[in-house]
Formats: structure tokens, C-alpha cells, sequence
């Protein structure tokens, strides 16, 4: 479960109306949030709805290609908990 500490750091942010990125993890064991104006560019890029931190001069691969190989459904029922 998400860390009842980070959603108090995520609503007392959203109260003062600070913009905020947040990251969770697919087990929900290591949130991560940062205020906008903390986010390093050099580590992660965003761009939401005219929010950004991506500079004109920054070269972004656009071409990317998500290729997945999901298991057999066989396979995957028997590896459930």
C-alpha cells in the first residue's frame, strides 16, 4: 500500500496548490514525488498540457516503438498467487 507519509506530502501539496510530479511503483513500495520547480532535467522530462520542462533545443526520440511478449495464458494462470 502507498506510504500514507507520501499522500500527506501529495495533498498538503495539492492544498497550497504547488504543481507536482509524482512516480508508483508497479508494487507500490517506492513512491516518488517532487515539486516541478525540484525536478531535475537531466533525470526526468515532462510535458503535460503545456506544462514542461523539455527546452526547445532538446532532441527527443519520437519514433519509440513498445513491443511486448506476453506469456501463454496457460503460463500466466499457473504463476498466480
Amino acid at each position: 500500500m502507498i506510504h500514507s507519509k507520501f499522500i500527506d506530502q501529495l495533498n498538503e501539496w495539492g492544498r497550497k496548490q504547488v504543481p507536482f510530479l509524482f512516480l508508483i511503483d508497479f508494487e507500490l513500495e517506492k513512491p516518488r514525488a517532487w515539486q516541478l520547480s525540484e525536478v531535475d532535467s537531466n533525470e526526468i522530462l515532462y510535458s503535460f498540457s503545456g506544462i514542461s520542462n523539455v527546452s526547445d533545443d532538446i532532441s527527443i526520440y519520437k519514433d519509440v516503438q513498445i513491443r511486448s511478449f506476453p506469456s501463454p495464458f496457460e503460463e500466466y494462470k499457473e504463476n498466480l498467487i
